[in-house]
């Protein structure tokens, strides 16, 4: 697996991880408890 990374462009990864880590981002604001405030209640 790891040797598989290494064969990637890393110019050509930077924009997947940055499309990723939105995605990821969007994914833990919802799950998050502070954002559920129904939990609150």
């Amino acid at each position: 697996m790891e040797v598989f990374a290494m064969q990637i462009d890393p110019e050509r990864i930077r924009p997947e991880l940055r499309r990723i880590g939105k995605v990821g981002y969007a994914i833990n604001l919802m799950a998050s408890p502070h954002a559920c405030n129904e939990w609150d209640e």
